[in-house]
């Protein structure tokens, strides 16, 4: 009896001295900053949990079983709208993992325009797409895309149909490349990946025109 006796309260000792032990649970994932993800911004992923020992994180995109991080943050410096998605971090130790997803959406200005021209004619016209005074077409199709806009594709667009019995010329549409930081500094000083794209019929031209004034007299 003194022996089973002796077992047992060494057996209690070991249950005392012995840390308890958990697998990650309660995983929470949180992004900063909270609200819109714009596209250019630096965005971080964070993974926390309670567990013991401590928990060691890896971090995945979608399906994909390449790790991404294997650190409590996933960060972007400048996160670009391809990297929008779901995101899984993975907590484990030695005693179990678990994981927890988010969803980041990036959103991001428009970066390509397209101009289209239709006119009445018979027999059809041909379309030709002008920029400014230059009398060289930048285009002989209906529709003229432009992509990757930049600043200097601002300016007077004009649209001409013709065929063998004459030719008429369109209104202009003016196209202002504005840029996203402080657009009252000047329509053609942006940087190539830092533009908006608005498309300015002549009375916002005529408003805009006035901020600018404005902003000078300052």
């Amino acid at each position: 009896e003194e022996v089973s006796g002796e077992k047992e309260a060494w057996v209690s000792l070991l249950r005392l001295l012995t840390p308890h032990v958990d697998a990650p649970k309660l995983v929470n994932v949180s992004v900063t900053p909270s609200g819109e993800i714009v596209e250019g911004n630096s965005v971080t992923l964070t993974c926390s949990s309670d567990a013991n020992p401590a928990a060691k994180y890896t971090w995945y995109k979608g399906n994909n079983n390449k790790p991404l991080s294997v650190d409590t943050q996933l960060v972007f410096t400048s996160i670009q709208r391809s990297e929008s998605g779901q995101y899984r971090c993975r907590a484990y130790n030695r005693v179990g993992a678990t994981s927890d997803t988010i969803s980041i959406h990036v959103k991001y200005p428009p970066n390509s325009v397209t101009l289209t021209c239709s006119s009445d004619a018979k027999p059809t016209a041909n379309h030709f797409w002008y920029k400014d005074d230059d009398q060289t077409p930048l285009s002989n199709e209906r529709q003229l895309s432009i992509t990757s806009i930049q600043s200097f594709d601002s300016g007077e667009y004009v649209c001409a149909a013709e065929n063998y019995l004459g030719r008429m010329t369109s209104e202009f549409i003016f196209i202002v490349v504005i840029c996203k930081y402080g657009c009252m500094r000047g329509l053609y000083s942006c940087t190539d990946d830092d533009v908006l794209l608005p498309s300015l019929n002549w009375d916002h031209l005529q408003w805009l025109d006035k901020r600018l004034r404005m902003a000078d007299d300052r």
